[in-house]
């Protein structure tokens, strides 16, 4: 593996586009939810996520900060759309974390793409052992697919076609992803990713200003990722919760690789 969140990336985590940062139809699918969430106890939080913290802050809702680095978590407190809200850091590797309260939710944005396919089930009991009975687990996830592309020069004809609505890293990385996932483990290093980007340019298959919008993020992006086959996510899932329901944005390319689960923790386990 390479690097993860550390500082640098948190202190850059404006220059992120979805899909690696929740899109603003996403972060109102997380409202929604929560706008309905029992209170019962403090709500959780698998890292940091700044848009995630805001939701909390507004509903006035005390929230317990799970991850391994501190200085991430006090660097993405000015990116928390409502100061001041009550918050609770814990640091902790997250399948490591013991609290001394349940919580009535606990989400993580993408947060089970961080973790190898070993983890990911235990991941899941963790989760579940955090929650109260009946409590709420809201992950989104970053699901693979089929490429829809034979190559990356037809990713970027495509978003050539399409007239540049989008940013290029928001319009294009979904579909470069697809190409370059790992076959059976569905790992990408992003670092060998902008390597890639790096000899197309040079190949001239991307233009300057395509290049550009992913090479701002290069020295800050060098983390390891591992998308999830849907089957075996909500095989996995199973034994500890029930899914109440799939929801995606509509605001950006491929937005239904990258769904919201909202999942009821199982109390028959």
């Amino acid at each position: 593996m390479t690097h993860e969140w550390n500082e640098e990336r948190a202190r850059n985590w404006h220059l992120f586009r979805p899909p690696a940062r929740p899109s603003r139809a996403e972060v109102a699918h997380y409202a929604a939810v929560l706008a309905q969430a029992p209170r019962q106890c403090a709500w959780g939080l698998l890292g940091s996520t700044p848009e995630l913290r805001s939701l909390a802050a507004a509903a006035n809702q005390p929230l317990v900060c799970i991850d391994r680095d501190e200085m991430v978590f006090t660097t993405l407190t000015s990116l928390v759309g409502v100061p001041n809200g009550e918050e609770r850091f814990v640091c902790s590797d997250w399948l490591s974390a013991r609290l001394n309260q349940p919580l009535s939710i606990v989400m993580g944005d993408g947060s089970i793409n961080m973790l190898p396919p070993d983890r990911h089930g235990p991941l899941l009991a963790t989760v579940y052992d955090m929650l109260a009975p009946g409590g709420l687990a809201l992950l989104r996830v970053h699901l693979a697919a089929p490429p829809r592309f034979p190559d990356p020069a037809a990713v970027f004809r495509a978003y050539r076609s399409a007239g540049g609505g989008e940013p290029v890293f928001t319009a294009t990385r979904t579909d470069l992803d697809m190409l370059w996932l790992e076959p059976g483990s569905l790992h990408l290093n992003f670092a060998d990713c902008h390597a890639r980007l790096e000899r197309l340019y040079a190949q001239g298959v991307i233009r300057t200003e395509e290049f550009t919008g992913y090479h701002q993020l290069l020295r800050f992006n060098r983390i390891d990722f591992w998308y999830l086959a849907r089957e075996r996510f909500e095989r996995l899932l199973a034994p500890w919760f029930d899914i109440e329901d799939i929801a995606h944005g509509c605001d950006y390319t491929l937005a239904a690789q990258h769904p919201l689960y909202t999942l009821r923790r199982r109390d028959t386990v």
